[in-house]
């Protein structure tokens, strides 16, 4: 346990100095504490660290979720199956928090952390659709993934993909018009990055496909 405290440490420090160079990276403050959880939560199932996967619950409960409606074609019973059940994780804090009191052991002081946790999210009600917005789905194979997000003009727009790297994705941000204006293919580690600034307020279409021959569990983050 103490090994895993000063790992969690030290990666809230390397966070913490992320975000204090925000000005020379695309990510956001918000941004950066939300990739630095999905990290967090990978290794606390990897590892079986409950108090990593406590740390990245609290980051996703200070940075809440929004429901965002997929504008392409309506998916297959076989297809939504496929996209609802399966063996990949499912990185939110309810599940987290189950998966953290599974690690606990037994510890008091853990289960404390969890239970205040669990009461926190029961407390949290939804706000205006306004600023960083995290959505958490997955893309079915050779399918693709679209949302219509509105972004404002003069404005830094950031879009990013972090994939669970099964297979290759690629991000593209379209116009109104449905002219592409930029993409970028999954790196190693199966993430995606855009930002752009627009010339003025409008809604674009943030498009995810996946390349490969099984569904892929992605985070879509924007600024």
């Amino acid at each position: 346990m103490k090994k895993t405290l000063m790992l969690v440490l030290f990666l809230i420090g390397a966070t913490n100095l992320l975000i204090a160079d925000g000005e020379q990276d695309i990510f956001s403050k918000k941004l950066a504490a939300i990739k630095m959880a999905n990290q967090l939560a990978k290794y606390g199932c990897q590892k079986y660290s409950a108090t990593a996967l406590i740390e990245a619950a609290q980051i996703l409960i200070d940075n809440p979720a929004i429901e965002l409606k997929n504008v392409d074609a309506e998916l297959t019973a076989n297809e939504i199956q496929d996209k609802n059940i399966g063996s990949k994780l499912d990185f939110t804090p309810p599940n987290l928090l189950k998966d953290a009191r599974k690690f606990a052991n037994k510890d008091a002081n853990v289960i404390a952390l969890i239970d205040k946790l669990e009461a926190e999210l029961k407390r949290i009600t939804r706000g205006a659709d306004m600023g960083p917005k995290r959505f958490v789905s997955s893309v079915n194979a050779l399918r693709a993934d679209s949302y219509k997000i509105r972004f404002y003009g003069g404005k830094l727009a950031e879009v990013v993909i972090l994939g669970d790297g099964d297979t290759q994705l690629i991000l593209e941000i379209q116009d109104t018009n449905g002219f592409n204006i930029a993409s970028d293919t999954s790196d190693v580690e199966g993430n995606c990055k855009i930002h752009w600034t627009p010339k003025r307020n409008d809604f674009f279409t943030i498009k995810i496909k996946n390349t490969g021959s099984i569904y892929n569990r992605y985070w879509l983050l924007t600024n």
